[in-house]
């Protein structure tokens, strides 16, 4: 009988010191840096635009145990967020924006996820992202395709900033590849 005020006391000590998860996750990826103009001519012009093909809005989940499944998207979401980095490295590298333009490039997120499980006796974190940019000009379109991935085991639970900034890196990464692709800049220098 002495122990159970105690243990309530203990449950409810523990219960307090419970992280509380944002309902967002906060995702931020840059520009690469030294971005030079690889476009000059007078119709350089483009539109772009974002598409989400993923099941559902999630961009991190735990999924630990017999505890609920957590599963945060991000603000703004991530097809918005890369439309518009893009846009900026494009107009960097000599493009200019025009809605109308004959030139649309649509950027698709097709998977980006930062999963945690707890398989066996460590935490096991699984950040994949895969996005395309498919350029259409004048009747032709070029797809591509870029995909990163990376798997982490831990003793403690990746905390959220951690797998963010996973997140954060895979994207930035994409980013630069688009930027530099060859087969990207051929259909927009044409």
């Amino acid at each position: 009988m002495k122990h159970i005020p105690l243990a309530i006391t203990l449950a409810l000590l523990l219960s307090s010191c419970a992280v509380e998860v944002p309902p967002n996750t906060n995702l931020h990826p840059a520009l690469p840096e030294g971005i030079v103009q690889q476009y000059g001519h007078e119709d350089s012009a483009f539109a772009i635009n974002g598409k989400d093909n993923r099941p559902d809005a999630g961009v991190v989940v735990f999924a630990i145990g017999g505890d609920p499944v957590v599963t945060l998207d991000n603000r703004p979401a991530p097809e918005e967020l890369l439309a518009d980095l893009l846009s900026l490295g494009f107009q960097k590298q000599g493009l200019i924006v025009y809605p109308s333009a004959p030139t649309h490039l649509t950027v698709t997120v097709d998977e980006l996820l930062a999963e945690v499980t707890r398989p066996k006796a460590l935490f096991k974190s699984v950040t994949k992202t895969r996005v395309r940019l498919s350029v259409d000009k004048n009747g032709t379109t070029l797809t591509r395709t870029f995909t990163t991935e990376s798997s982490v085991e831990t003793l403690r639970q990746p905390q959220l900033p951690t797998l963010e900034q996973g997140l954060n890196d895979q994207l930035t990464d994409i980013i630069a590849q688009i930027l530099r692709d060859s087969e990207i800049r051929r259909a927009l220098g044409e």
